[in-house]
């Protein structure tokens, strides 16, 4: 199937994905199945160190697997401890996720320090 056209829609849902990452692999954050008839429009991404640890600057990655190949959306970003990184939060640029689209992150940081917050609309 293919995305609802997002000019006539019958439902969209204002979520929250949350994970703490706890090991040095990237991890699925969000993922919409290649037959859900939705897409899912990201609002923002917060990635917040929560080491209190002035030494602890996570390294940190955001992207989309689609059709096998990464593309990237922050790539090595240095996130000191007790600091949060922001991305795209209401600057306009819309990202959005197509059926079958994973959004990973990861980090350099495997103790679980690095916590991501994804604010999204699911649109169908």
């Amino acid at each position: 199937m293919t995305a609802p056209n997002i000019v006539n829609v019958a439902t969209i849902n204002g979520k929250t994905a949350l994970t703490a990452l706890s090991s040095a692999t990237a991890g699925s954050v969000l993922a919409n199945g290649a037959s859900s008839n939705k897409v899912l429009k990201l609002a923002g991404v917060l990635a917040t160190n929560t080491s209190g640890s002035s030494s602890v600057t996570a390294s940190f990655d955001l992207y989309i697997t689609r059709g096998g190949v990464d593309y990237y959306l922050a790539k090595e970003v240095p996130i000191p401890a007790l600091s949060v990184y922001e991305a795209f939060l209401k600057d306009g640029t819309p990202v959005y996720l197509e059926e079958g689209d994973t959004l990973y992150a990861k980090s350099d940081n495997a103790s679980g320090y690095l916590h991501v917050m994804v604010a999204y609309e699911d649109i169908s």
